[in-house]
């Protein structure tokens, strides 16, 4: 339980003086609650009770307190309790099935380049001449998805900013090179245009891997949005110690009111917009933690109807 609890609960942002004061008043609550019930003290366990699912309503104390509401034949109020109890097991369960489909999101893309690089040297798309060049590729893929798939099974320690931090300088513009080849077939395919590539070398101090799963989340949702004849383009320039990087696509954009959220665990923004329906929310999530980690800030800008920015920064190479 503790993974789900984890990832279902937890945050990679430190605790604030309230969350503590909060945390310690629950269980104090709770176990003022459970002795004042031992000792026939009934009103009070429920008051104290009360208080505490008023803080957390977490499955034991909701227990709890409709124990307590029967004992007292305050049934009306054990009846809404359960239901609250239900409706927190449904929350779970759904929580679940959208963590599984979270994996399948980030799963998707690399085995469909990897899959579609190898069949288009099977059926001759590709030219032999141009094979090795595509199974470096595909190499780079395969290796990276295991990598992707070491990173889901250890989401927890990365929440907990546990994963080692593998820091180097190097230039930026290679990895973010790497990922638009990596996604060759799919921007054509969309015939969009790019736009920035290649610059001066920019050298930034991050863990490799990390900066390509960032670029890779935010290019992978810039392609999915980006009308047929539209742009991705690129941009990065050093402001004092640290390097900036914009990646901005054209077309429909995000919501305003949806901005400050796009980057929580699972969020979705409406669906009637078509914004992330493709998608199931832990891409960008996964991107604000590996950005943090790296001892830099990302956020999204966007102008509705018009474009997207995911803006982040990382230290500067030495």
């Amino acid at each position: 339980m503790g993974f789900f609890k984890s990832l279902f609960g937890g945050s990679n942002t430190p605790e604030t003086e309230k969350e503590k004061n909060d945390k310690k008043n629950f269980e104090i609550l709770k176990y003022d609650g459970i002795r004042a019930r031992h000792m026939g003290k009934l009103p009070y366990a429920i008051k104290c009770f009360e208080e505490a699912v008023a803080i957390n309503d977490e499955m034991e104390t909701l227990t709890l307190l409709a124990n307590a509401y029967i004992q007292a034949n305050r049934l009306d109020d054990a009846r809404i309790t359960f239901n609250r109890m239900a409706d927190n097991i449904q929350m779970n369960d759904n929580s679940r099935g959208q963590f599984m489909g979270n994996i399948a999101h980030e799963l998707r893309t690399p085995m469909t380049t990897i899959k579609g690089f190898i069949d288009g040297m099977l059926d001759g798309t590709i030219p032999p001449e141009e094979t090795k060049h595509y199974l470096g590729i595909v190499s780079q893929e395969t290796g990276r998805l295991a990598r992707l798939v070491q990173n889901m099974l250890d989401i927890t320690k990365l929440e907990a900013g546990e994963v080692p931090i593998h820091a180097q300088t190097y230039d930026l513009w290679k990895t973010v090179t790497d990922v638009v080849l990596s996604d060759e077939q799919r921007i054509e395919d969309g015939k969009i245009d790019i736009q920035g590539l290649g610059g001066d070398p920019l050298p930034i101090y991050a863990d490799p891997d990390f900066v390509h799963q960032v670029v890779y989340n935010i290019v992978d949702n810039a392609i999915k949005f980006t009308p047929a004849g539209g742009a991705i383009s690129f941009a990065a320039e050093k402001h004092g110690s640290m390097v900036e990087v914009r990646i901005e696509n054209t077309g429909a954009g995000i919501a305003p009111e949806a901005l400050p959220f796009v980057f929580e665990r699972f969020y979705k923004e409406d669906r009637s917009r078509g914004m992330n329906t493709r998608g199931s929310g832990l891409g960008l999530h996964i991107c604000k933690i590996l950005i943090n980690l790296s001892g830099g800030q990302i956020h999204a800008e966007s102008e509705e109807g018009n474009w997207c920015r995911f803006v982040f920064t990382l230290p500067v190479g030495q």
